[in-house]
């Protein structure tokens, strides 16, 4: 079960819907989603085939036929095997207020509850996507349901009392500030320890280092505002939190083997945000 601060939510404040899977638009088949990060929404994602990786911060999942729930400013990728593509369905929303705790990474359900949920989110996408106000207006309290039954269903696992730590106060630090212009010093001072000891923590952890995650973060945002808006390049880099976009361009070329621009020109959403 939940924090029953989600349920308590869900009976007073509806879900904001920013995205839902389209049948009418999009497919299912979809290749490789490349690391990003969405700064205000959660996201829930169906995986229709076991042959399917996916990544949520520093964790990695099988597929399946499960549901993996990600919440704002983490770091996730979704990838596919031997060229295989990656059917799935998506719904990306806002939970305005909330500050509780949320589901898990993943919910593995029983076939039956597995197929039940599944309904549950092509409906929320039913209703999201549909021309008229009246049953769009009903997708909200589909997404609520949605949310109900996972957390009625999900394998009950036990309370972890959350104690921070020097490394989870970074992580914590850096998702909330890296579209600012932070370094690794001022996050060092700021969870009272020293680059050395923040740069241990970070291999042992995740097997890299503050300054490439911090970079990794900027980039996540910046990948979403590519695919999930029309900003001109050089204001995602700003926003992004990169000095200048030259820094940017050689960050993203690096890492994506593409630039901003052709990676626009291949991911940006049929919805995506005007200026």
């Amino acid at each position: 079960m939940a924090d029953a601060r989600l349920t308590e939510y869900l009976l007073t404040t509806s879900p904001v819907i920013r995205y839902a899977f389209d049948p009418a638009k999009d497919s299912m088949e979809k290749d490789r989603t490349d690391e990003h990060l969405h700064e205000t929404q959660y996201q829930i994602t169906c995986g229709l085939d076991p042959e399917g990786t996916i990544r949520i911060g520093n964790q990695e999942y099988r597929v399946g036929n499960a549901f993996f729930l990600i919440p704002p400013l983490t770091l996730h990728t979704l990838e596919n095997d031997a060229a295989r593509t990656f059917p799935n369905i998506t719904c990306r929303f806002e939970l305005p207020g909330f500050s509780g705790k949320w589901l898990g990474n993943r919910i593995q359900l029983g076939e039956a509850e597995s197929e039940t949920a599944k309904q549950y989110l092509l409906r929320v996408s039913f209703l999201q996507n549909h021309s008229e106000e009246h049953l769009r207006a009903r997708a909200p309290l589909a997404l609520a349901e949605l949310l109900f039954f996972l957390d009625e269903n999900a394998p009950v696992r036990e309370m972890e009392q959350e104690t921070a730590t020097p490394f989870s106060s970074a992580l914590r630090y850096m998702q909330e500030n890296f579209k600012s212009s932070i370094n690794i010093e001022m996050i060092a001072q700021q969870v009272g320890i020293s680059q050395e000891h923040l740069s241990r923590l970070f291999s042992r952890e995740m097997g890299t280092t503050p300054s490439d995650y911090l970079q990794r973060l900027r980039l996540g945002y910046a990948v979403e505002r590519l695919f999930a808006s029309r900003r001109k390049l050089g204001c995602i880099a700003l926003e992004a939190g990169f000095s200048n976009a030259k820094t940017f361009n050689a960050a993203f070329q690096k890492h994506y083997q593409c630039s901003a621009g052709q990676f626009r020109k291949h991911h940006i959403e049929k919805e995506a945000e005007n200026d």
